[in-house]
């Protein structure tokens, strides 16, 4: 870690299962959260890996679960942030970054929408077919004004459950 920065910063969404693990290695980390649409993550693995596109909804929900969980459980400050409107040059978002982080300046130019091949909106999430009412609930929960894992805790058993390679998590879930 070079020990000018400012900030430093990964962008990878299998940081989400890991988080836990590294958030004592640093030292008062702020995180920024950024969260996508469930729909877009789903058709976007479908497309690219050729995942069905419920078990991509189930990766989005355990894997935003799994970062919540981490963040709340060990005092992280946090801002999350709607990653779609972030693509999209959203002003809000930028200078929300920029608040809590106590940055300015912060350069968005490395954001190229061209790679973002799967775009829903909001409001998708209600009319889509595949979005059985937890992700919909849970996506409602994170991009509301104050998120809290602990009411989906049950529900992130059951879906570990049904999906491999997930069931192991569910036994060691706490």
């Amino acid at each position: 870690r070079p020990s000018q920065a400012q900030a430093i910063g990964a962008k990878d969404p299998r940081i989400c299962r890991t988080l836990e693990h590294w958030l004592p290695l640093l030292d008062e980390p702020r995180v920024i959260f950024a969260v996508r649409n469930p729909l877009s993550v789903a058709h976007s693995l479908h497309r690219r890996d050729g995942l069905a596109v419920e078990y991509g909804l189930a990766l989005w929900f355990v894997y935003n679960y799994e970062a919540l969980r981490a963040l709340q459980a060990n005092n992280v400050r946090f801002c999350i942030v709607n990653y779609d409107k972030l693509m999209s040059y959203d002003v809000t978002e930028k200078d929300q970054m920029q608040e809590f982080l106590g940055l300015q300046g912060i350069d968005t130019s490395l954001l190229e929408r061209k790679l973002q091949h799967q775009r829903f909106e909001t409001s998708d999430v209600h009319q889509d077919a595949l979005i059985e009412g937890l992700v919909a609930r849970f996506w409602e929960m994170l991009t509301g004004d104050w998120p809290d894992y602990r009411a989906f805790s049950g529900a992130y058993k059951s879906v570990c459950g049904l999906y491999q390679p997930f069931s192991d998590l569910a036994d060691q879930a706490n």
